[in-house]
């Protein structure tokens, strides 16, 4: 028989392998957790490394402090230097809507850090600052600093305490917690003073214009007195001309004026000649008796004086009369005398004049919560820190002894599968 023959009959040479061979890569779950079981010193260490390092960093990490004051609406007592004067009344909202707005001023709050030199808290003592430096960190101050409204539940106050519905919080994040509060408490303060003098300043203004306003009043009324007088003494010159040359001495009487005022008849001006009933009045007003004089001037449709009838009747008077009341008008100096409006404004103005504005005892808020250095920082969480690092530690400590067993697994594998001569 040939090879090839004896070839075709040679019978075929099959593999066995161990049956665990078969199951492919199925583990039970009783089988899972004794291998894990058996990684548990990788497991153990790997999650208490992570725990030790997380201890580490959170112990490391800069501690920052959150610091919190609250304030509210002022009384009506708080405010009431402002409208002492009557000036310019102001109520507690609008007190405490500009207090408001000018926390939330970042003008402000610049002034106030760069005066405190804020920057520097928690720096380096060697460390310089250029005024960049100084502008980015002013930047990263604003974004840890708020002031907003809130309600009393926010900052966990007394239950019995009686606290207004609506609270103005004003918080800073630092990693100084004593210098913190002691900014957030002072800016309260730097703030209140600078609304107060933006008060002072707007009554200041007013009371200025007000004043401004009177005397313009005041001066008008002195110039047209003044202009008045002179008016009256070229009158009273022009009359003692004429009253000279009709050698008229002595105020007229009824007939003599009648006699006088026929004279002028022919003068181009009809307005001249007096009527009978004017010509009557005028030499009832000139030669009649004080208390006549009184009645007449008490009366509300009777005039007052000879001249408010025409002024060209004046030298009526005769010489003797205008020229004494020349002579007086002349030599006045002080028309505010006899401006019968005048008492009334100068006490106005002298009341402004005398207003305080040094407000004293003036509060723009109720402080409900001054800001205090924490026991604790905000951050770092420490707790959350670790716990966090806890759960990632046994995750990756399981992870990694998932992956031990299997390793192992294939191991076993190879080991157990059989070679073919």
């Amino acid at each position: 028989m040939s090879k090839s023959a004896l070839a075709d009959k040679r019978p075929e040479l099959t593999a066995v392998y161990p049956s665990h061979y078969y199951q492919e890569d199925e583990i039970h779950l009783g089988e899972l957790l004794r291998n894990l079981l058996g990684q548990k010193i990788l497991i153990g260490a790997v999650t208490l490394l992570g725990t030790l390092l997380a201890i580490v960093v959170a112990l490391t990490l800069p501690k920052t402090y959150e610091v919190t004051a609250a304030v509210a609406l002022p009384t009506q007592n708080q405010i009431e230097p402002i409208n002492i004067n009557g000036i310019e009344t102001m109520s507690v909202d609008d007190v405490f809507e500009l207090y408001f707005r000018n926390l939330r001023s970042s003008r402000l709050a610049r002034a106030y850090y760069d005066s405190q030199q804020f920057h520097l808290v928690g720096a380096e003592p060697e460390a310089s600052f250029e005024r960049e430096d100084i502008n980015n960190a002013f930047a990263g101050f604003l974004d840890s600093f708020s002031v907003k409204v809130v309600e009393p539940d926010y900052l966990n106050l007394p239950k019995d305490a009686e606290i207004p519905q609506e609270l103005v919080a004003i918080s800073l994040l630092h990693n100084d917690g004593q210098a913190a509060a002691d900014f957030v408490n002072g800016f309260l303060s730097f703030v209140e003073a600078k609304t107060i003098q933006q008060i002072k300043n707007q009554q200041s203004t007013e009371i200025r214009l007000q004043k401004s306003d009177i005397e313009k009043n005041i001066n008008g009324l002195l110039d047209r007195a003044k202009r008045e007088r002179e008016t009256r003494i070229a009158l009273l010159s022009e009359s003692l001309a004429i009253a000279k040359s009709i050698e008229l001495s002595q105020p007229a009487t009824l007939q003599q004026a009648m006699v006088i005022s026929e004279s002028f008849i022919e003068q181009p001006q009809p307005s001249t000649r007096m009527s009978v009933e004017e010509l009557t009045l005028l030499s009832e007003m000139l030669s009649g008796s004080e208390q006549d004089k009184k009645d007449r001037k008490q009366a509300p449709d009777s005039r007052q004086d000879a001249n408010e009838f025409q002024p060209s009747y004046l030298y009526l008077k005769g010489t003797q009369m205008l020229q004494a009341e020349l002579v007086q008008l002349s030599n006045r100096t002080d028309d505010s005398l006899y401006i019968r409006e005048l008492p009334l404004l100068q006490n106005e103005l002298s009341k402004l004049n005398s207003y305080n504005l040094d407000f004293q005892g003036l509060e723009l808020k109720t402080t409900e919560l001054e800001a205090f250095a924490p026991k604790s920082a905000v951050k770092p969480n420490k707790k959350l820190i670790v716990a966090v690092a806890f759960a990632g530690s046994l995750f990756l400590g399981l992870f990694l002894a998932l992956i031990a067993i299997a390793i192992r697994r294939d191991e076993e594998r190879v080991e157990h599968r059989p070679h073919l001569a």
